[in-house]
Formats: C-alpha cells, sequence, structure tokens
C-alpha cells in the first residue's frame, strides 16, 4: 500500500511541476568498463548540471570506482561541456542541449565545436529535488557513493562555477 502511495505522490507532483528550478543537479552517466585489467572497475561520468534563468550548462567528468572508492582524472577540465535553453509547454519541460566543447573527444568533419546541433531531450520529473533527462537522473546532492567531491572544498568549487555561469 506505501509503494502505490508513493507510486501516487510522485505522480501528482510530477504533473504539478513544469519546469526546471534555478540551481545546481548532479547526475551519474554510466560508461563502458574501460579497466582492461580490471573487470570490478565502474566508469561513469559524474555530469554537474546548472540551471539559470531559463538555461543550462551540463559538464561531465570521468569517474571510476574501484572498491568502493572513487578515482577523478588528473587532467584539469577538457571533458564534455554542454550549453542549452529550456523550453516548456502546458505540458513538458525540454531541453535543448548541443556540445560546446571537448578536448577530449572526437570532433565530427562537419559539426566543429561549439556544435550547431542542438540535441532535446523531455524531462521526466521525480520529486522535488530530482528528475530524469536523457536516461540520466540528477538531484540537488551528489551522491556520496559515487561522487568525487570528498569535502567541502571540492563541492564549494561547483558551487563557485555555478555562481559564474552566465547564460
Amino acid at each position: 500500500l506505501a509503494f502505490f502511495i508513493g507510486m501516487f505522490c510522485s505522480s501528482v507532483f510530477a504533473a504539478e511541476q513544469k519546469t526546471l528550478k534555478d540551481g545546481v543537479y548532479f547526475g551519474y552517466e554510466p560508461l563502458p568498463n574501460l579497466s582492461l585489467g580490471d573487470p570490478e572497475a565502474e566508469w561513469y561520468y559524474e555530469c554537474d548540471l546548472f540551471v539559470k534563468d531559463g538555461h543550462i550548462k551540463l559538464e561531465k567528468f570521468p569517474r571510476t570506482k574501484i572498491k568502493n572508492e572513487v578515482f577523478a582524472s588528473a587532467s584539469d577540465g577538457a571533458f564534455p561541456v554542454y550549453e542549452g535553453a529550456i523550453e516548456t509547454d502546458e505540458k513538458r519541460t525540454i531541453v535543448g542541449l548541443r556540445k560546446a566543447s571537448c578536448d577530449y573527444c572526437r570532433i565530427e568533419e562537419d559539426d566543429p565545436l561549439p556544435s550547431k546541433i542542438v540535441r532535446e531531450y523531455v524531462v521526466r520529473f521525480i520529486s522535488a529535488d530530482s528528475f530524469e533527462l536523457d536516461n540520466v537522473t540528477y538531484a540537488a546532492k551528489p551522491n556520496p557513493e559515487l561522487t568525487a567531491y570528498d569535502d567541502e572544498k571540492n563541492l564549494q568549487h561547483v558551487f563557485e562555477q555555478f555562481n559564474k555561469f552566465k547564460p
């Protein structure tokens, strides 16, 4: 019974929320295992999503989790960054994103960066502080099991980046 009540409340909430609130959201996008010598390693992008004034910036950072320890790349940036805008109508919220930069990505000859191709995604609201975008669940707080932001100083850096974000 509690399960059905939870599902009902979640559905009612999702129907009421129409757009993304300004703020920072954290998501984790699975990647194939790139550690040939360690089949237990989990690879994923730790995704920092900034929402401000109807605009979005999505930064992806590769992470590896081995035996409950999260490892971050020693590289300072150069990973995928997307920019875009939020559109809403009476039934749904759509995010349009284009790849803005990525030093470690294969660049298509007919679409150099920043890309002119905008890909659209429908947002699925889960709760007051979480949603799904392009099959990745985002929340207002990082997942302590997956985040490389292991202290307040590292996490504070993310919020400083949000404050610098100019749509």
